[in-house]
């Protein structure tokens, strides 16, 4: 059965809708966006975590994280994790101290240094960065050198995750979609609907 023009139309329309949609949901699934967060418990020693598999060919962000507190305890935690100053930290002192490698899965060393924070979002500091590259392997050691005191009763957490330019647009993407689908669905709709029910209309008249 030969479709007519309109509903040719109206069908790519419906098609086009769902467009957004779909994309949205393969970037989501495409990449695994957050390929290590492991617990950690900041004593003096050696901690090595899991080997992670990385999936994009960008840049990658390590993180120390620890419970989302708010108000005093919130700045405390962070003045623990070597963000504030005199004026807000007072006698709550520095207490994390550790140096850090991110090593391949052949041994090698891909990046070192030592903890000392380079971004911060909440309770989440960065405090290094590597590029990843698809398919690889790797894992992140820390040589602890000194007791974080009350960050261990605050569940800290090891977290590696897809810096921001890689994932930055899904957002948007999600925001928009379902008004694309919305706008575009009508339109597609309409376009099978009317023609028909013109014909519809156009008969009843016809045989009155």
């Amino acid at each position: 059965m030969k479709w007519p023009l309109h509903r040719k139309i109206g069908v790519g329309l419906l098609i086009v809708a769902l467009g957004p949609f779909a994309l949205a949901e393969y970037l989501q699934h495409a990449h695994n966006w957050n390929p290590l967060d492991v617990p950690v418990v900041l004593k003096p020693g050696e901690f090595r975590s899991p080997e992670f598999k990385t999936d994009l060919d960008g840049r990658y962000l390590v993180s120390l994280a620890v419970d989302q507190l708010s108000g005093a305890e919130l700045t405390k935690e962070q003045c623990m994790m070597g963000v504030g100053s005199r004026w807000t930290c007072g006698d709550v002192k520095w207490t994390l101290q550790f140096d850090w490698q991110i090593i391949a899965d052949n041994g090698a060393v891909i990046q070192s240094g030592v903890y000392e924070p380079i971004s911060i979002s909440g309770t989440e500091m960065g405090f290094a960065e590597f590029q990843g590259h698809r398919n690889s392997r790797q894992s992140v050691t820390l040589e602890i050198q000194k007791d974080a005191d009350d960050l261990n009763n605050h569940h800290p957490r090891l977290v590696v995750e897809a810096g921001p330019e890689s994932w930055e647009a899904l957002p948007y993407l999600n925001f928009f979609s379902p008004i694309w689908g919305v706008a575009v669905g009508i339109v597609g709709l309409l376009v099978i609907l009317l023609p028909t029910g013109w014909r519809a209309l156009n008969k009843l008249r016809s045989d009155g």
